[in-house]
């Protein structure tokens, strides 16, 4: 049995891989800003671009289904490649530019000690050998 006068349900065609692409691409961003934490930050800087990837390609996915639906979640789409785009970089270069700055570091700290390591290691030296 069916009404006469019952209401047709219409809805707008929606974009879900947009609204997803957004969900994931902040997840990301922040994931990765937990990157500072000592040591969390070791296994979380890693653990963000497998969120910042699948937020890309639902992004990409989803500006090509806004283009058939009219510009539906086109602004959620761009907001989700941005943020993935953005934290894959972060990703990337942090390790790198952390690694650098360790080495200049490091060296710093090498050229500084390193004749006073070699002189203590000489007095040790003479010391148990009974030489002067």
């Amino acid at each position: 049995m069916t009404q006469a006068n019952s209401p047709v349900s219409w809805s707008r065609p929606e974009n879900q891989l947009a609204s997803l692409s957004i969900v994931l691409g902040l997840s990301s961003v922040a994931i990765v800003f937990w990157r500072w934490i000592p040591i969390i930050g070791l296994f979380v800087s890693f653990a963000s671009i497998f969120v910042a990837i699948p937020a890309v390609v639902t992004g990409h996915v989803a500006l090509q289904r806004a283009r058939g639906l009219g510009g539906e979640g086109r602004g959620l789409a761009l907001t989700g490649l941005i943020t993935g785009y953005f934290t894959v970089a972060i990703a990337i270069i942090m390790p790198v530019v952390s690694s650098v700055l360790f080495v200049i570091g490091a060296t710093g700290f090498v050229q500084d000690n390193l004749p006073d390591w070699f002189s203590a290691i000489e007095r040790f030296w003479n010391d148990v050998t009974g030489s002067a």
